[in-house]
């Protein structure tokens, strides 16, 4: 077992008392997402194209390039999109 699954497989409430603020802001940072909507209605032209490059780049092999996008992603829209589908395309 990896040393992190103990706690990532923990569920903590963010309302408990004896967690602090501090503590519930670390708790929010490090959850993960899976991106399952792959609907791009509603998204501005700049996170579309941002997906599209980070979808291309993996397709491709170009990890560099696409772990690049990864993390302007994440410093713009404050996403993780490691596991994230291309949007647009449904597979069930």
């Amino acid at each position: 077992m990896h040393k992190d699954s103990i706690s990532q497989s923990k569920v903590i409430t963010l309302f408990e008392s004896d967690v602090g603020k501090s503590t519930q802001a670390d708790l929010v940072d490090s959850v993960h997402v899976w991106f399952g909507d792959t609907s791009r209605s509603g998204f501005e032209p700049k996170y579309v194209e941002l997906r599209d490059s980070m979808a291309d780049f993996a397709w491709a092999g170009k990890w560099k390039d696409m772990f690049v996008v990864t993390q302007e992603g994440k410093a713009i829209y404050g996403q993780c999109w490691i596991n994230a589908p291309r949007l647009g395309i449904c597979f069930f």
